[in-house]
């Protein structure tokens, strides 16, 4: 049975807890109390949903099954949380800090993320459906399903973001932009891209086997030491701004 308690929610900045309004939270736990961030480590199921969390400490903690839509997270520290199974739809966390954290199954739905940090982070299945990740640092972080199952991701910007050694095989990414990522050594295989602007991004190295990158656009991007094997790259735009062949498979046929 879920409880329902008003509750003084606070933050830390510096190691001191500052005021900021009355909100109520649901969750599994009776526990909810912002005002305990500093000896507090259990959150599950919580609904925080709409608080103002900037700049909070909120490393090492088990947000799990939290709802945190709507909620202010911008420069919040979440390294190493769990937020599996978590609601960040629509939240604001420009800045904050999520490396190493657990985000699988977590819905990021129509979340801000710019220049928010996820080096290492675990993304196994996150929803991410109009999410802002520009400028967002995402080494070495797994997406996708994990596993040999399609996922599908919708209108993602990741412009200008760090994916270097990212793991993004068998992904579906309907609309995104990856205009000036930085994709290094990423993993892609197998996954979508079909219209996608890749404009001006850094492939040097990445693994594009059985990609399909239809009608793409690639113009100004590097792909140095790319394999690209079975890559689809039909009537994509190449790098030198010339369109490749209508049968173009694994380099681009002029036409």
């Amino acid at each position: 049975m879920t409880a329902r308690t008003t509750l003084l929610s606070a933050i830390l900045i510096g190691g001191t807890a500052m005021a900021l309004s009355i909100i109520t939270a649901t969750g599994a736990s009776a526990a909810c109390s912002i005002a305990d961030l500093d000896s507090q480590l259990d959150w599950r199921g919580c609904d925080l949903s709409g608080a103002n969390l900037g700049g909070a400490n909120l490393s090492g903690l088990d947000l799990s099954h939290t709802n945190l839509g709507g909620t202010n997270l911008g420069n919040a520290n979440l390294s190493r949380a769990n937020l599996s199974n978590a609601r960040l739809d629509d939240a604001n966390l420009n800045g904050a800090n999520l490396g190493g954290a657990n985000l699988s199954k977590a819905n990021f739905g129509g979340a801000s993320l710019i220049g928010a940090s996820l080096i290492g982070a675990n993304m196994t299945a996150t929803h991410l459906y109009k999410t802002d990740l520009s400028g967002a640092d995402l080494r070495a972080v797994t997406l996708g399903s994990g596993g040999s199952r399609i996922f599908e991701m919708f209108e993602v910007n990741f412009s200008g973001a760090n994916l270097t050694e990212a793991k993004l095989e068998r992904l579906v990414l309907t609309g995104s932009n990856f205009s000036g990522a930085n994709l290094t050594g990423a993993k892609l295989e197998r996954s979508d891209m079909t219209r996608l602007n890749l404009s001006e991004a850094n492939f040097t190295g990445a693994n594009l086997q059985g990609a399909n990158l239809t009608e793409a656009v690639l113009y100004g991007s590097s792909l140095r030491q790319v394999e690209m094997d079975g890559a689809n790259l039909s009537r994509a735009v190449w790098v030198d701004g010339s369109t490749c062949a209508d049968v173009s498979v694994g380099e681009c046929t002029p036409r």
